[in-house]
């Protein structure tokens, strides 16, 4: 039986292959993949990378772009900070909490071409909190993304 708790040290006792710096690097490869697999409407890679609920309001939110014929391009183009902020098990589900602090800018096109919102001189420097979940009890080693949040800083 996994003891529940709160804290990283209780998804470090429920997870004896959790390594903070490994999850760091997969995170922060995950945080590109999510944003550019959702810029580029490639429904797939989410599928692989979201758990369910999440993926259906990236999914939504693609269907209501491609209706209105918009696209968009979100460019990263630094991850200045990674932090593990928070962690906890309940009921075996390991829960991590990560911090991004990135550099990103956006265009987006309507189906004419034109540019609606370019934001892309900016470079925005964006704080992200991602929440990752994973069922220690299963053999599967990979993390879903479940919940994004972010902190708009100029």
């Amino acid at each position: 039986k996994i003891a529940n708790g709160q804290g990283l040290e209780a998804v470090r006792r429920a997870d004896p292959l959790f390594r903070d710096d490994e999850f760091m690097q997969g995170a922060a490869g995950a945080f590109s993949m999510v944003l550019q697999a959702f810029a580029d409407g490639d429904l797939s890679t989410l599928r692989g990378l979201l758990a369910f609920e999440l993926y259906e309001e990236f999914a939504q939110s693609i269907h209501t772009r491609d209706k209105e014929g918009d696209q968009l391009t979100i460019t990263v183009h630094a991850i200045n900070d990674v932090q593990l902020t928070d962690g906890s098990v309940k009921d075996s589900i390991a829960s991590v909490t990560a911090t991004f602090v990135s550099e990103q800018s956006r265009i987006v096109k309507n189906n004419a071409g034109d540019i609606v919102n370019d934001e892309s001189d900016e470079r925005a420097v964006i704080t992200d909190i991602w929440i990752f979940e994973r069922d220690t009890q299963l053999d599967d080693p990979n993390w879903k993304l479940v919940e994004t949040q972010n902190e708009f800083d100029s």
